[in-house]
């Protein structure tokens, strides 16, 4: 009996290494238990984007919906003010040094 396969992988990407890369790539494959280099490079791959922003991933479909990009703007006003009073913070603390005189020796 056949097994069908729903989601057939058609596409090929083709990169080139050197032979120290190629012998990296051999190794981490191996250690990792991978069926075969493609197998472990592609699972990398697919790891290293859907962690590379630390939330979502780029593989996903941005909801560009009202409500997440109500979402958006809350979370950027946030930062922003967070922004904002560590500057003011930043600002109280260098204006204090500036009025503080000078050890004796120090220029």
């Amino acid at each position: 009996m056949k097994t069908r396969i729903l989601n057939p992988r058609r596409q090929v990407l083709n990169v080139r290494l050197t032979d120290e890369e190629m012998e990296s790539v051999r190794a981490a494959s191996a250690i990792r238990g991978a069926r075969c280099i493609s197998e472990f490079i592609r699972a990398v791959l697919l790891e290293h984007l859907r962690s590379a922003d630390g939330n979502s991933g780029f593989l996903e479909v941005p909801d560009n919906s009202g409500e997440a990009v109500g979402r958006r703007l809350a979370a950027m006003e946030e930062r922003i003010s967070l922004v904002e009073s560590r500057l003011a913070w930043l600002l109280q603390h260098l204006a204090r040094i500036g009025t503080q005189p000078h050890p004796k020796g120090v220029d």
